[in-house]
């Protein structure tokens, strides 16, 4: 078969190169932009590990203005209804080799928000009134050309963390968390059918890598990316 038919982890990148060096992210909140990179977290229990994309801009750097009734959010009020568009984040994706461009993401927060009262040990950098917003996990997935069946999946989790000041919120973080271990919904899928999942930065930028080949081939447009809900 062609190339589109190949399954992603016999993809060969050009000249060997690793996509993990060959794709630029580029992060938005707001009317803001900036470049993320990959770190490596420890979870809580300190058992696992995870890779996540963190945009984490100069201290003040950005400015988000005064969100008046933020508390609403904690009371039943969406995210959207208490900050409109401006926190508004996406991720987009730069093949550096092609300077082809996928947009991963583009949604305001969309599963709650919360203002601590205490410290969260995995984000030992935030404090009180610091102000944090979740988004549901998104799934990416992508098929084979001439089967219907999803042959590959990853996840990646948004979070923003806020911290308030006399001339409103600024951006501390923009973060988009790997999800590491398989998701509950795999149980669905018959053993034989069980999409490969991807929860490693390196696999991640191989996939997205391919989601760009594919999204940006003509010939191939029906094997876009797509979301699972």
């Amino acid at each position: 078969g062609g190339e589109a038919e190949r399954h992603i982890d016999t993809v060969d990148l050009e000249g060997g190169e690793d996509a993990l060096e060959e794709l630029a992210f580029i992060a938005v909140v707001g009317g803001f932009a900036g470049v993320p990179s990959w770190r490596e977290e420890i979870q809580d229990d300190g058992s696992e590990k995870v890779d996540l994309l963190r945009w984490q801009p100069p201290s003040g750097a950005v400015r988000l203005g005064m969100f008046e009734n933020l508390g609403a959010g904690l009371t039943g009020a969406t995210v959207a209804e208490v900050t409109g568009e401006r926190l508004r984040q996406e991720l987009h994706v730069i093949d550096l080799r092609t300077f082809q461009c996928v947009t991963l993401l583009s949604m305001v927060p969309n599963n709650g928000m919360d203002i601590l009262d205490s410290p969260l040990s995995a984000l030992p950098e935030l404090q009180d009134d610091d102000a944090v917003f979740f988004t549901s996990s998104q799934n990416y997935a992508m098929r084979n050309r001439h089967h219907l069946r999803t042959n590959t999946l990853c996840s990646l989790f948004p979070f923003l963390a806020l911290r308030p000041t006399q001339d409103g919120h600024c951006l501390m973080f923009a973060e988009f968390v790997l999800e590491n271990k398989t998701p509950s919904f795999y149980l669905q899928f018959h053993e034989s059918n069980r999409p490969q999942f991807i929860g490693n930065d390196k696999g991640f930028c191989d996939f997205v890598a391919e989601i760009i080949r594919q999204t940006h081939n003509i010939s191939s447009r029906r094997d876009m990316i797509h979301g699972l809900d």
